[in-house]
């Protein structure tokens, strides 16, 4: 399905390349001499002028696909009004991600550009994926339809190891040695309850299903990983957490994951926080708040 999508976005790319730039930015189409500069600016200036609007607003069409922005919120005044810079989208048949410049107009642009001349790579990635997951299939459904090949023998070792425990009737000393049960009341139980490591697929996948549920991804694009920032600040929503680490929205259906105990404080799943990382550590600067 997603590769069907983006083959459709590079056909649409391809009919509409021509070596005069053209774009058109609300009713005005911008070609010739120096509209690359004149249609940056102006995009720039439209997206920044929603940049309180939370709902996907078209603003531009280029190469026959829709240039979108969506705002951020406020972060409960915590967040300054420069620093909430909107997502940028391209949308074809999916949608893309591309990045806003504010302080230079042109590098929108360019960003814009970039997004429709990865559409090849991101349709090899997805063959390349496809075939993958294919192959593992086949592989599995080989190794499951296959008898296991020492299951007599596993039969005889089992019916061995029952005669030795009624000899030694270590079932009864099983039970007398079994653990105590846990304090209830013990503060660190729900951190020992879990196990010692969750797989990041598992937390990735919380992540995934909180940003769906929750609206804070766009439906038609994949969600994905990226690598926790290491320095500055940010701005992001606890997604999914567990015993050991914390998964935290980021722009553009995107997610990183943190260990727990590089947060500051405990978190709670939809919390919007605004976060200071200094060499991988995040300092939470605001307070608790839910978010909805």
């Amino acid at each position: 399905m997603w590769s069907t999508l983006i083959r459709g976005d590079i056909t649409t790319r391809n009919a509409n390349d021509s070596d005069e730039f053209t774009m058109m930015v609300g009713n005005r189409v911008f070609s010739g001499k120096g509209a690359r500069e004149e249609a940056a600016k102006a995009l720039t200036f439209a997206v920044l002028s929603w940049r309180d609007d939370q709902t996907m607003q078209p603003h531009a069409s280029f190469r026959g696909f829709e240039i979108l922005s969506r705002g951020k919120a406020d972060g409960f005044g915590l967040v300054q009004q420069d620093e909430r810079i909107p997502d940028l989208f391209v949308r074809g048949q999916a949608t893309y991600s591309a990045n806003l410049n504010a302080a230079n107009p042109v590098g929108t642009v360019q960003s814009i550009e970039h997004a429709l001349r990865n559409l090849d790579k991101l349709a090899d990635d997805q063959r390349n994926r496809v075939a993958r997951i294919e192959k593992e299939l086949t592989d599995y459904q080989t190794q499951a339809n296959r008898p296991f090949e020492h299951e007599e023998h596993l039969k005889q070792l089992l019916a061995r190891q029952a005669e030795i425990n009624c000899l030694l009737d270590l079932d009864k000393g099983d039970q007398q040695g079994a653990a105590p049960a846990p304090d209830k009341d013990d503060p660190d139980l729900e951190r020992t309850a879990l196990p010692a490591s969750r797989s990041r697929e598992e937390i990735a996948r919380m992540a995934a299903a909180y940003m769906r549920a929750s609206g804070t991804a766009i439906r038609e694009m994949p969600i994905a990983e990226r690598p926790a920032p290491q320095t500055g600040q940010f701005t992001a929503r606890v997604a999914a957490k567990d015993g050991c680490n914390v998964a935290l929205t980021a722009s553009g259906n995107s997610f990183f994951v943190l260990p727990s105990d590089s947060v500051s404080r405990d978190v709670q799943v939809g919390e919007r926080l605004s976060l200071r990382f200094n060499q991988g550590r995040a300092l939470i600067e605001n307070g608790r708040t839910r978010g909805r």
